[in-house]
């Protein structure tokens, strides 16, 4: 190299090209140098200095190669951001390509990782990595460009703990769909289904799927499962419980690593978001989602508000063309005779007796004991004299079909015996509700249910909910007004949940609703409803929801500190 670079050290050799520790003549000051080397299309010359192609065919997929190698540089040398590599210059010579780059003392984090127990290090620290990448990676985005090739290998960790994101793999990708294989310019594990196809549509939803599987090895200490193997037979959601047990982690890591790029998070801003905890998926109060009528539904629990812990209900829709149905203010279902349609206070004796189709093939060990609730109409939300209410409530007609729900919060013995592994915090109570699940993995339970089964559950609406637990228009809990009686929460739990169905059933005969743990829906949170209330997410397993979005969890814990969070609304 004559110019103002000289070569002194190789530090790194790669299928692509040379890195070397050279030396700025004009600044005086170390650089990294990287030479365009593709060890399969070329090589050395007699001189070895010059490189040239193999054959004929090779010059054209070595001469499209750095066309593309020197196009990034000159998008590199555009970007300016503290955790991006910096661009000094870039060169032709030799018969190739060169790019010169900041220098930095430090290592890789592959072999940070390497260095460490288990090849993993703790979820916060992972977390405290990633994120400045992401921002680095979200000014990448903005210029329209893609990294392409995120991985540990890299990401570098400077003597500064700070961390930099390396080696744009777009020219590599590039090269690939110009050449005889895909293979070669892909690393396995980090490369999402879309890089594994030629005409695969990419996005920035390609580097989330790079980024969480980088997090995904920080936290486990293993590279994840091929896209290409994970499409018929997907377990990685399962495996994380194993490794990781924090569940806003996990579902940070499941939704980043979903295989179908239309259900991954579509931006790095929403991802990241999540990881930062913004948007608090776990809205402490109802509302709405998107709609979804099947045979038979499930109704799943969520997170506590400090100890994050979950829980899951059982709902069966007994109508396959009703959905629920929320009327304007005033307006009245043409079935109601009443001109003020009252709030229904049924009774036992009022569910009907309804005959559900269930296939005798199936011994089901697992399947949830449901209560069966008649339709009805009655007024969502508390009386705006009810102590404790929030802003956001409003009193509104709702039309619910009639439908079946789970009598008790699913035990950790059925999620066990479904999923294979116990995920709760509070062990060893194989009747105590399970919790430290999020929305996604228990969206994975019910797949996994409903494939064992062969019936079809789901979570249940907020409408759906709030009607199985408001049996009476004076109750402020689900079952009366005696909080004591019917719910664990923060004065009597002593901190731990309890084995279902130790408090008393409200009129329908349902347990725990008032408190033991939170419960998910399937409704996405709107202040104002706008009918989300009654509508369930669409998805068989969650894909992303971004921030704007919120997941409606009702109920209280055994942690909330007062009966407030414990009401019906």
């Amino acid at each position: 190299m004559t110019r103002l670079f000289r070569q002194r050290i190789t530090l790194n050799r790669t299928r692509f090209g040379i890195t070397y520790l050279g030396w700025d003549e004009r600044l005086q000051t170390r650089v990294a140098i990287k030479e365009y080397l593709p060890r399969e299309l070329a090589g050395r010359d007699a001189d070895h200095r010059t490189v040239a192609a193999h054959s004929g065919e090779d010059a054209d997929a070595f001469a499209f190669g750095l066309g593309k190698f020197l196009e990034e540089a000159r998008t590199l040398a555009k970007l300016d951001h503290p955790n991006l590599v910096r661009v000094r210059d870039f060169f032709e010579e030799n018969g190739t390509g060169y790019l010169v780059m900041d220098y930095y003392d430090g290592l890789t984090l592959a072999e940070y990782l390497a260095r460490q127990p288990g090849g993993k290090i703790p979820e916060d620290q992972a977390i405290g990595i990633l994120l400045p990448i992401l921002d680095g990676l979200r000014e990448v985005h903005a210029k329209g460009f893609l990294h392409r090739d995120i991985k540990p290998a890299n990401i570098y960790l400077t003597a500064a703990n700070r961390p930099i994101l390396l080696d744009f793999g777009a020219a590599r990708q590039a090269m690939g769909e110009h050449s005889r294989s895909l293979s070669v310019v892909l690393s396995e594990g980090y490369a999402p289904i879309e890089q594994y196809q030629r005409n695969g549509k990419q996005g920035p939803w390609t580097d989330v799927y790079g980024a969480a599987a980088t997090l995904y090895t920080m936290v486990t200490g293993q590279v994840p499962p091929a896209a290409t193997d994970r499409v018929s037979h997907d377990t990685l959601r399962f495996d994380l419980s194993d490794h990781v047990r924090n569940a806003e982690y996990r579902n940070a890591l499941v939704q980043g690593l979903i295989v179908e790029p239309k259900f991954r998070a579509a931006s790095l801003e929403s991802w990241q978001d999540i990881l930062l905890g913004i948007g608090e998926r776990q809205v402490n109060k109802s509302i709405p989602a998107a709609t979804v009528t099947l045979l038979w539904l499930l109704v799943i629990l969520l997170t506590i508000l400090v100890v994050g812990v979950v829980d899951s209900y059982f709902s069966e829709n007994l109508s396959t063309h009703s959905t629920p149905v929320a009327l304007k203010s005033g307006a009245t279902p043409a079935n109601e005779v009443e001109t003020q349609p009252p709030i229904l206070t049924p009774t036992i004796a009022e569910v009907p007796k309804i005959e559900v189709s269930i296939p005798t093939a199936v011994v089901c060990d697992v399947c949830p004991e449901l209560v069966h609730l008649p339709g009805g109409s009655f007024l969502m939300g508390s009386p705006e004299t009810e102590p404790g209410r929030n802003l956001d409530e409003h009193s509104h007609l709702v039309v619910v079909p009639p439908f079946a729900i789970g009598k008790y919060e699913v035990t950790q013995a059925t999620w066990r015996a479904v999923m294979g592994s116990n995920p709760s915090v509070l062990t060893g109570c194989d009747a105590c509700p399970v919790e430290n699940v999020s929305w996604y993995e228990v969206k994975a339970f019910i797949w996994e249910l409903n494939t064992r089964t062969g019936r079809h559950y789901r979570l249940p609406t907020e409408a759906e909910w709030e009607y199985a637990c408001r049996t009476s228009k004076s109750s402020r809990y689900c079952g009366g007004n005696d909080i004591d009686g019917l719910a664990w929460y923060s004065n009597n739990s002593e901190d731990k949940s309890h084995p279902v169905g130790r408090k008393r059933a409200n009129t329908f005969g349902l347990h725990d609703m008032s408190g033991n743990v939170s419960e998910w829906t399937a409704s996405v949170y709107s202040k104002d409803y706008d009918g989300h209330e009654i509508e369930a997410e669409k998805t068989e397993v969650g894909p992303f929801i971004d921030s704007l979005r919120l997941l409606t969890v009702r109920g209280g814990s055994w942690s909330s500190p007062l009966p407030t969070n414990r009401r019906i609304a």
